[in-house]
C-alpha cells in the first residue's frame, strides 16, 4: 500500500504539513492503539449529519483482527453503528471513517489524490446528541466490555461510563451547525490566549479524559456549551494523507521534510519571509489587513511527495480578547517575491472546503498546496515555496505555528506581525557590516570646477531618491509616503499604485546596494582625513534624478576642506559630490537612530561652514 504522511507545524496558526507517498519511521505513542480522533453527532443537515473518525495512533500499520467480523463502533445503547472489517489495514498515523449516510454532508471534503472524505463504513441509525460512543475489538455485542474497549468518547450527559473517558466532554446545546470535536494535536486545549509552544505538536492528546483531550470547533465560533472558537470539521478516511510527526530540520528514518524561510539571509519573522500588509479587505475577513507567511518546503525523502496539506492545530482567532490577534486563514494565489537571491515564485495555498467557511479558517481547518499533485510531485531533494495568508480581524499578539516547528512563533502580547502598527518596527532594519576604505579611481585636483554633462542612468532597485545607494534616506522617504496611492510615486517600488509594506520589503532586501562606479568616479570611506578638491554646486533637482544630477542641497567642498569626522563616505560622479553617512554595524533601533543622527550631523555641519567657503 502506498503510504502518505502529514508533517505538522507549530506557529500559532499552527499548521499541519501533509505529504503523500513516503514512509518515515514514525514515533509511536505510549498508547499504541486505535483511538477515536474526531466526531460529530449533528450538522447542518440535522441529527443524521454525523461521522466518527478512527486514528491509528501508533508507529506501525494496524491490521484489524477482532472478535466476530471486526472492530465495532457502538453507541451507549449497545448497538453497533459500523464495523471495521477484519483484514482492514489502517496505516500508521492513518484514519478510518464511518459516516451516517442519512445526512452526512462532508463527502466532498478533499482527502488524498483525487479522492474525497467519503465513508469507509456507513450506517443509518442516528447516534443521539451527547450520547457516548466506544470502539471495541469485537463486533459481538455481548462482549462490549471495558476489557475489550479500545477507546470511548462521550459527554457529561452520558450516564454509562463504558462509553466515555473521565467525566466526558461538556454537553452541547443541539444546534445544527458545522461543528466537530477533534483530539487536541497541540496540547494547549484550544486556548486562544495561551502563548506557550504546543506541548505535543502533531501528536493527538490521549490522557483518557475526554474533557482534556478534545477541542470543540465550528465554522461560526458558536457558543454551544463546550467552549467557543472558530474552526472547522475535517474528517479523513483511508485515502487521506497519513499524519506523521517529522522534525523540521532533520530526516526521520531516511525520510522527512524541512521548512525554512524563503530568504535565509533575512530574519525568519521579517520581510520577505513574513510580510504585514495593513490594507483592509473586509470581504475576505481581513479588516485590519493580513500577515503573509512564506516558507520553503524541501523533500528530504527518497521518494516523490504527491500531496501537501497543512492543518491548523493552534491559532489566535475568534473570539480573541483585546490585545490578542484574531487571525483567519484564507486562500491565496501565487506571487513573485523579490529576495536577496532574486525573484521567487511563491505558491499560494487553498483553504479546503466543504464545510463552507465564510468567516475564514480556524482551528482544524486545512490548507492545500495545489501545485504538488500525483502528476506534478515534489521530487526527492526538490523544494516548493509556499505562502500562508492570514486575515487579521483584530490586531494584537498572535501565534502562528505548524506541526513541524517552522519558527512562526510570535509569543508576546504585541508583535509587528499582527499588531496595529502601520509601519515596520525599527528592529526589522537590516544589520550592516562596516564599509571598508575604498580606493580612489582617479586623482581629483583642486582646480576642478566644471560641471560635466550628466549621463542618465537608471535608479537601482530600492533607491527611492535615486542617489545610487539604497540607504536610510530611502527608508525615510518610504515612511513619508506610506499609504499614498496612485501611479508614479518613487516610493512605490513594485509599481502597484500604493506605497505599502511590500515596498518596504523591496527596500530592505536591497539595503546597502550601490550603483556601479562610472569612469572617473571616486569614493572615500571612513578613514578619509581631508578632501583637497573643489566641486561645483549641482543643478536644481528635476524630480527622480539620475546619478550625476544630485539634489540641490548637496554640499561642495573647497580645496583643503576637511572631511566630516566619523563614518562618512564622499561620493560623486565627475561633478556633484555628496556626504553620505556610512551606517556602522548595528541592528534594530540603534541602526535607525544612528542613521537619523548621522543625517542630522551632516545638516548641522553644512550650516556651520565658514563664510569664506560659500
Amino acid at each position: 500500500m502506498a503510504q502518505r504522511i502529514v508533517a505538522r507545524a507549530v506557529v500559532s496558526a499552527a499548521f499541519l504539513v501533509i505529504a503523500t507517498s513516503f514512509v518515515p519511521e514514525l514515533i509511536a505513542s505510549a498508547s499504541a492503539q486505535l483511538i477515536i480522533s474526531e466526531v460529530r453527532l449533528r450538522g447542518p443537515n440535522g441529527a443524521a449529519d454525523e461521522y466518527v473518525e478512527i486514528y491509528n495512533n501508533s508507529g506501525a500499520d494496524h491490521t484489524v483482527a477482532g472478535g466476530g467480523t471486526g472492530y465495532a463502533l457502538a453507541a451507549s445503547n449497545g448497538v453497533a453503528r459500523f464495523v471495521i472489517p477484519n483484514g482492514t489495514v489502517i496505516p500508521s498515523r492513518g484514519t478510518f471513517l464511518g459516516v451516517n449516510t442519512a445526512g452526512y454532508s462532508l463527502g466532498t471534503y478533499p482527502a488524498g489524490n483525487a479522492t474525497t472524505a467519503t465513508g469507509n463504513a456507513t450506517y443509518t441509525t442516528d447516534i443521539p446528541d451527547n450520547a457516548g460512543i466506544a470502539l471495541f475489538n469485537t463486533s459481538v455485542a455481548a462482549n462490549f466490555s471495558l476489557a475489550n474497549r479500545l477507546d470511548a468518547v462521550g459527554s457529561t450527559a452520558e450516564a454509562n461510563t463504558l462509553y466515555k473517558e473521565g467525566t466526558g466532554y461538556p454537553a452541547l446545546t443541539p444546534f445544527s451547525i458545522d461543528y466537530a470535536f477533534y483530539r487536541d494535536t497541540c496540547g494547549n486545549g484550544g486556548s486562544i490566549t495561551t502563548f506557550t509552544p504546543c506541548p505535543n505538536p502533531g501528536v493527538p492528546k490521549d490522557t483518557n479524559n475526554n474533557a482534556a483531550d478534545f477541542v470543540f470547533v465550528d465554522t461560526n465560533g458558536t457558543s454551544a456549551g463546550a467552549g467557543q472558537r472558530l474552526g472547522a470539521p475535517g474528517p479523513e478516511n483511508l485515502s487521506s494523507p497519513v499524519l506523521g510527526v517529522l522534525p523540521a530540520t532533520a530526516n526521520v528514518g531516511g525520510a522527512g521534510l524541512s521548512i525554512t524561510p524563503i530568504d535565509p539571509t533575512q530574519p525568519a519573522d521579517a520581510p520577505p519571509n513574513v510580510v504585514r500588509d495593513i490594507t483592509p479587505d473586509a470581504a475576505h475577513n481581513s479588516t485590519q489587513g493580513t500577515v503573509d507567511l512564506r516558507r520553503r518546503i524541501t523533500n528530504n525523502s527518497g521518494v516523490n511527495i504527491t500531496r501537501l496539506r497543512f492543518r491548523v492545530i493552534d491559532l489566535t482567532t475568534f473570539p480573541a480578547p483585546s490585545g490578542v490577534a484574531d487571525l483567519r486563514p484564507r486562500t491565496s494565489a501565487a506571487i513573485v517575491v523579490p529576495t536577496s537571491g532574486g525573484n521567487l515564485t511563491v505558491q499560494g495555498t487553498t483553504l479546503e472546503q466543504p464545510p463552507s467557511q465564510p468567516n475564514g479558517g480556524g482551528f482544524n481547518s486545512s490548507m492545500s498546496a495545489d501545485t504538488v499533485t500525483l502528476a506534478t510531485p515534489l521530487a526527492p531533494g526538490a523544494s516548493v515555496d509556499v505562502r500562508f495568508l492570514l486575515g487579521i480581524q483584530q490586531t494584537g499578539g498572535c501565534r502562528v505555528n505548524f506541526d513541524i516547528t517552522v519558527g512562526f512563533a510570535f509569543p508576546t502580547p504585541t508583535t509587528f506581525a499582527c499588531g496595529p502598527v502601520s509601519v515596520p518596527s525599527p528592529t526589522l532594519l537590516p544589520t550592516l557590516t562596516a564599509t571598508p576604505t575604498a580606493t580612489r579611481t582617479d586623482t581629483p585636483t583642486a582646480t576642478r570646477t566644471a560641471t560635466p554633462t550628466a549621463t542618465a542612468t537608471p535608479c537601482i532597485l530600492g533607491d527611492i531618491n535615486c542617489d545610487r545607494i539604497v540607504d536610510i534616506r530611502d527608508y525615510g522617504l518610504w515612511r513619508q509616503n506610506f499609504g499614498q496611492q496612485g501611479a508614479g510615486n518613487p516610493a512605490d517600488l513594485n509599481q502597484d499604485a500604493i506605497v505599502d509594506i511590500r515596498d518596504y520589503g523591496i527596500w530592505r532586501a536591497n539595503f546597502g546596494h550601490t550603483a556601479g562606479a562610472a569612469p572617473g568616479d571616486w569614493a572615500l570611506r571612513s578613514s578619509v582625513a581631508s578632501a583637497p578638491w573643489r566641486t561645483p554646486n549641482p543643478p536644481p533637482p528635476t524630480g527622480r534624478e539620475p546619478a550625476a544630477e544630485a539634489l540641490a542641497s548637496e554640499w561642495s567642498a573647497g580645496a583643503g576642506d576637511p572631511a566630516p569626522e566619523g563614518s562618512w563616505a564622499l561620493l560623486g560622479a565627475e561633478g556633484p559630490r555628496r556626504a553620505v553617512p556610512v551606517i556602522p554595524e548595528a541592528d534594530g533601533l540603534s541602526l535607525l537612530l544612528g542613521g537619523l543622527l548621522g543625517l542630522g550631523g551632516l545638516l548641522g555641519w553644512r550650516r556651520r561652514r565658514r563664510p569664506d567657503r560659500e
